[in-house]
C-alpha cells in the first residue's frame, strides 16, 4: 500500500481543480500576473517538480514490478513528462488557474512590487536558485520522512488501536 501513496498524491494534485481562474480579473492585472509567473519561472519550476515526482513514481513501479521492460518505463516517463509539461504551459492548463490564485492572494500593487524585486540582482539570484532549493528541500523532506516514518507509523497505529480502529 505504501507504494501507491505517491501515485495517489500525484493523481490527487492533478485532479483537484483550483476554484480560482484568470477570468474576471482586470486585463492589466492579469497581464502583470502572467508576467510575474513568466519572470519567476513558476510554470517551469512546477514542471520540474512534477518531473521529480514522475521519477519517484517510476522508481516505485520498478520496485513493485522488477521485471517491467525498459521500453514500458520509457513510455511511462515520456507520457508523464509530456502531460506535466502541458499542464504547466498549455493555455487551458494550470497557468490560467495560477493567475487566479495569484490574484486571490496579491493585489495589483503587490504584483508590481514583486516584478520590481525580481528585476533586481537578488531577485534574479532567487529565481536562479529556486529549482535547486526546491530539489534539495524535497530531498531533505524525503530523507526526514524515511528516517521518521517508522516512528510515525507506530504512533498512528498506537493511537488508532487506542481508539479501537485496529486490533
Amino acid at each position: 500500500m505504501r507504494r501507491l501513496v505517491p501515485i495517489g498524491v500525484v493523481l490527487l494534485i492533478l485532479s483537484v481543480s483550483a476554484p480560482a481562474s484568470g477570468q474576471g480579473i482586470d486585463p492589466q492585472f492579469q497581464a502583470d500576473v502572467e508576467k510575474l509567473i513568466e519572470v519567476t519561472g513558476a510554470g517551469r519550476i512546477g514542471a520540474q517538480m512534477a518531473s521529480l515526482v514522475s521519477r519517484r513514481l517510476i522508481d516505485n513501479v520498478r520496485k513493485a514490478q522488477p521485471n517491467i521492460p525498459e521500453r514500458a518505463i520509457a513510455i511511462i516517463s515520456e507520457v508523464l513528462d509530456s502531460e506535466y509539461s502541458k499542464a504547466f504551459t498549455a493555455p487551458d492548463g494550470l497557468r490560467a488557474k495560477l493567475v487566479g490564485i495569484y490574484a486571490k492572494h496579491f493585489t495589483h500593487e503587490d504584483v508590481l512590487a514583486l516584478l520590481a524585486f525580481y528585476n533586481t540582482d537578488v531577485g534574479r539570484k532567487l529565481i536562479s536558485v529556486l529549482p535547486a532549493l526546491a530539489q534539495e528541500g524535497a530531498a531533505a523532506g524525503q530523507e526526514w520522512a524515511a528516517g521518521n516514518m517508522p516512528r510515525i507509523a507506530a504512533l498512528m497505529e498506537e493511537r488508532l488501536r487506542a481508539e479501537g480502529f485496529t486490533k
